[in-house]
């Protein structure tokens, strides 16, 4: 069976921050990689050398901190002596940030002479509105706003179905169009509930179920949750929207089927 896996429901403040495991075909897409990944995949008996494919929404590190899973592979790969390939996705400039931040944790050079020997790493950059394919799966990457943050919001297809992940977006054309006619929504819900237009870049439970209501979304599933709000809280806030699909909180280690 085809599942969404949340690794993270959470904020950089509390619970687990972002991370979701999309399983199809039996491969393993992970969607952000904040601190902590791999003892998270452990917990669902997923070993972390699996993970072949990262897809990042943007660079702030409650999503984007994948050097740590990289070490493990790295280390792992040396005392195993396999091929390891590992696909890196993300907002332009992710090889050049990601390359700063290795050869700082180990000595200059590093990241393009040293790794490739353990870890073969390739690193794609998205295009606004540019679909990329993989066997059996379409990602296609919407640019949104998030402050001053380069960020994406990602719409994979599959088996005649849609998920759309926000990442961390305000309310915005570019999220809009990637909603359009989801059958799945999984929506930063981070703002105050009441807020009418939020300073942070993020939405809040009334802003995501217009969108879901707008974009004629089948569920609606909220995440990146400060915990500052209840489940019944969320869910009365999505429904004054006029949304009525499904609604489902996101919280650690919550396996959705697809």
């Amino acid at each position: 069976m085809d599942k969404l896996i949340i690794l993270g429901a959470g904020t950089s403040i509390n619970n687990s921050p972002s991370g979701y495991l999309l399983q199809y075909r039996n491969k393993n897409y992970l969607i952000d990689c904040s601190e902590d990944i791999r003892s998270r995949l452990k917990k669902i008996n997923v070993d972390y050398f699996d993970i072949d494919f990262i897809f990042i929404s943007h660079f702030h590190p409650d999503h984007f901190n994948v050097e740590t899973l990289i070490q493990s592979q790295m280390v792992r790969n040396y005392r195993e002596k396999k091929n390891k390939v590992l696909n890196i996705y993300g907002p332009p400039e992710i090889g050049e940030r990601l390359e700063k931040i290795w050869d700082v944790k180990h000595f200059p050079g590093h990241f393009k002479n040293n790794l490739p020997n353990f870890v073969k790493i390739n690193m794609t950059e998205y295009e606004n509105e540019k679909k990329i394919t993989f066997d059996y799966l379409n990602l296609t990457p919407f640019a949104v706003e998030h402050g001053n943050m380069p960020a994406f919001a990602l719409k994979f297809e599959f088996n005649k179905k849609t998920l759309v992940y926000s990442g961390d977006s305000k309310d915005c054309q570019g999220l809009k169009d990637a909603c359009q006619n989801a059958d799945t929504l999984l929506l930063d819900t981070n703002d105050k509930i009441n807020s009418l237009d939020s300073p942070t870049g993020h939405l809040n439970a009334i802003t995501a179920g217009s969108i879901a209501k707008d974009s004629c979304s089948k569920q609606l599933i909220l995440t990146h949750l400060t915990g500052e709000n209840s489940e019944k809280e969320l869910i009365d806030a999505v429904k004054s929207s006029g949304f009525e699909g499904e609604i489902t909180i996101a919280s650690d280690f919550l396996f959705l089927d697809l």
